[in-house]
């Protein structure tokens, strides 16, 4: 956070939320989930999606589930419509084979018609 708030003092430049999330970035890519949780409960704006799928995406990785649910359930707050999150926890699921769990994010996917729309968009 400090080099964020050092672009505004020295250079003048206010960090956009691209900024931020390169920083919950760097957090995850070393596996410091925690940090980049708290890295965004500390942040002076609301994390949008991008911040959120950067946690999620390496919760995959580092096969958090805990962290996995919170960052899915931020971005399906924040866009309902939107069948990354979904998808991610599912694979999150799958990989640590909790059938269960993925049959029921499934179950809500093919409500929402996600795998048709998918396809569509691929061609």
């Amino acid at each position: 956070m400090e080099t964020l708030n050092s672009m505004n003092k020295e250079r003048g430049i206010v960090p956009r939320m691209e900024h931020y999330a390169c920083v919950v970035d760097v957090f995850c890519r070393s596996g410091n989930l925690e940090e980049a949780v708290e890295f965004i409960s500390s942040m002076p704006i609301t994390a949008d999606a991008l911040v959120w799928h950067t946690l999620l995406g390496a919760c995959l990785v580092h096969g958090n589930k805990e962290i996995a649910k919170h960052a899915a359930k931020m971005i399906i707050k924040q866009d309902p419509d939107d069948p990354a999150a979904y998808i991610l926890l599912s694979n999150l699921y799958s990989s640590s084979g909790q059938w269960e769990d993925v049959a029921e994010i499934r179950k809500i996917m093919k409500q929402r018609e996600y795998g048709k729309r998918a396809r569509l968009q691929l061609g």
